[in-house]
């Protein structure tokens, strides 16, 4: 059997208790006539034991319920070996890479997601409400509202219509993340800090960001205190992403990084955890020279210039209007 979807849940849940996105799933999609398996991943203990029972299945999606942020790791480690992967639950956001989709928060957005992007035969002809409220008017519309009511059975039919409820905001996540693409902004990307969370547009509204890749030992170091600086001008956001790709000059980990910026020097702009080259904003953006580069992004948020390691902080105020000169990267 060939399913449309197999969803799991990852480790971390109960034990005893079923998981509820995937079981909430298999609820609303089953009855339009997709074939859905639900694994529960989080019974079998490990990524490689969920592995071995999704690759006993035949499926042309396979869903994966991330219920807190402290999944994200297993997540997309488990995403890894699998095509057409998609991501939902309550500790996926807006900021998520996957391969095929960015995937919203909320328990309904993987519904929605499914159901503009499945198109089989076969589904035994049932539209989704969400369809039918879009292609029908009048008398079109209630005929066909009632036709599915019958064919779904009413207690679904009302449980699937609270669902098409949220589909404007749903569909909304979209529409943001391919305007963030478009536009090349910051956010088509995601930024994680050191405790898992993630770093949000909403917190800095209106103002330009300045993101440099800092290490601890380079001769370039002591821009930290001129980026806390700036900072404290509130002309500009410095967000710190620590890699250890050039010289090995940032051998510390998440904790060490953020205490010996503090202490040494008075860092309190945002520090996201410490990286390699492959991580998605390097492959968006421009790979880095040397440490201390700069990607310097509008009051809005959008790409505007990667600047070189010489480039002081001070130096980017007024610099955030469209330019495509570069700037040499020089190495201490």
């Amino acid at each position: 059997m060939i399913y449309d979807l197999v969803i799991t849940s990852l480790p971390g849940l109960k034990k005893d208790k079923p998981a509820p996105g995937p079981t909430f799933i298999k609820a609303f999609l089953e009855p339009l006539g997709y074939a859905v398996k639900v694994v529960d991943g989080h019974k079998l203990g490990t990524l490689q034991d969920i592995k071995k029972e999704i690759s006993k299945y035949q499926f042309r999606w396979l869903g994966i319920s991330v219920f807190s942020f402290l999944q994200v790791d297993d997540a997309l480690k488990l995403a890894e070996p699998f095509d057409n992967v998609v991501f939902g639950g309550a500790g996926v956001d807006m900021g998520w890479p996957t391969k095929n989709f960015l995937v919203g928060q909320g328990e309904h957005t993987l519904v929605e997601f499914l159901k503009g992007n499945f198109n089989f035969p076969g589904i035994n002809g049932i539209p989704s409400l969400a369809t039918i409220l879009e292609t029908t008017k009048g008398e079109e519309k209630i005929e066909a509202i009632k036709e599915w009511r019958k064919r779904v059975g009413n207690s679904k039919a009302k449980q699937m219509a609270m669902s098409a409820i949220k589909t404007p905001y749903n569909s909304q996540l979209k529409i943001i993340k391919e305007h963030h693409k478009e536009n090349n902004s910051l956010w088509q990307v995601y930024l994680r800090l050191p405790d898992k969370s993630f770093l949000h547009s909403s917190n800095f509204r209106n103002k330009p960001i300045v993101v440099f890749n800092s290490a601890s030992l380079c001769g370039f170091t002591k821009q930290l205190s001129a980026f806390e600086e700036l900072y404290q001008t509130g002309k500009i956001i410095p967000v710190a992403i620590p890699t250890n790709e050039f010289g090995q000059q940032e051998p510390g980990d998440n904790k060490d990084i953020g205490k010996n910026y503090a202490e040494k020097y008075g860092v309190t702009f945002p520090i996201l955890e410490k990286v390699d080259l492959t991580h998605p904003f390097f492959k968006t953006f421009g790979m880095p020279d040397w440490n201390f580069n700069k990607w310097l992004f509008c009051e809005d948020h959008l790409f505007v210039q990667q600047h070189g390691s010489k480039v002081m902080p001070m130096d980017l105020v007024g610099l955030t209007g469209p330019s495509t000169q570069s700037v040499s990267v020089g190495k201490p």
